[in-house]
């Protein structure tokens, strides 16, 4: 079946966020998550906030698609774009009303505790014979990720 441009579906922000929500519950579930619309003079966003749980990088992989533009620096103005969507109709071309998708990820208190001390007990200097340096612990903040037991450990992070 062929998609034809000429019949794109608008799906409206409102819309895009339940679609949104409905990815995140399938994908993790259990996990809280905040989808909140935004409309303003220049078009519409949608912000999805959640506290500890997986990584900004997993969340924005799996919605990422969902933005209905993007920035392009280089000629400083947004990009509108089309995507083919399939569904037990066949594909089907759709433009989403939102322009931008936001994720953010917050880490707790009590999930910044697990993940320090999970990368002390880990300690990558103990085969060079030296303890953790505390002052790389007492410096962390949002934006790492780091990879814990070994080569095939998994990924913690702090941040976004």
């Amino acid at each position: 079946m062929a998609v034809h441009q000429d019949k794109v579906r608008r799906i409206e922000n409102t819309e895009v966020a339940k679609l949104v929500r409905k990815d995140l519950k399938r994908v993790f579930p259990g996990q809280k998550f905040s989808v909140r619309t935004d409309k303003y003079a220049g078009g519409s966003s949608i912000r999805v906030n959640w506290v500890d749980g997986p990584t900004g990088g997993k969340v924005g992989t799996l919605v990422g698609h969902y933005k209905g533009s993007n920035f392009d620096g280089m000629q400083d103005m947004e990009i509108y774009h089309d995507q083919v969507v399939f569904s037990e109709n066949g594909p089907e071309m759709v433009s989403y009303g939102n322009d931008f998708l936001f994720c953010n990820r917050d880490i707790s208190d009590e999930g910044r505790g697990k993940v320090i001390a999970q990368i002390a007990a880990d300690n990558p200097w103990r085969e060079f014979g030296e303890d953790f340096p505390n002052e790389i612990l007492d410096g962390l903040d949002g934006g790492f990720e780091f990879r814990v037991g070994g080569d095939g450990g998994e990924y913690l992070s702090l941040g976004h």
